[in-house]
Parts: structure tokens; sequence; C-alpha cells
């Protein structure tokens, strides 16, 4: 959650509006600003869901027993 939280932050802070007219050295300083965004967002969710239904199947694993 808190990957992902950072994730956010980091897109508002560093990503958050494209450049008008920018030089290359811009838009690949923005695309590669992107990306560490895009991957911190999505290992965020990847670890939320996973620790979710990790989470479910140990419950329904000690109901069982």
């Amino acid at each position: 959650m808190i990957l992902m939280l950072c994730g956010f932050f980091y897109d508002a802070t560093y990503v958050s509006i494209p450049y008008q007219d920018a030089t290359p050295e811009m838009i690949a300083d923005y695309q590669h600003h992107s990306k560490i965004a895009t991957l911190q967002i999505r290992g965020g969710l990847t670890i939320g869901v996973l620790g979710t239904v990790l989470r479910m199947i140990l419950i329904k694993r000690s109901r069982m027993a």
C-alpha cells in the first residue's frame, strides 16, 4: 500500500502534466519518470492483491482445521 502511495506521489510530483513544446531531452526525462511511477504503482497493487489473496487463503485454512 505504501509503495502504491509513493508511486502516486512520485507521479504527481515529477510526472503530472507533460511539457508543451518539449525538447527531446525533456521528453526522455518525462518518460523516464513516468516509467518509475508506473512501476511503483503496479508493484504496490501487485503486492496488495497478493497479500489479500494469501490472507484469505490462510483464513479459510484456519477455519477448516
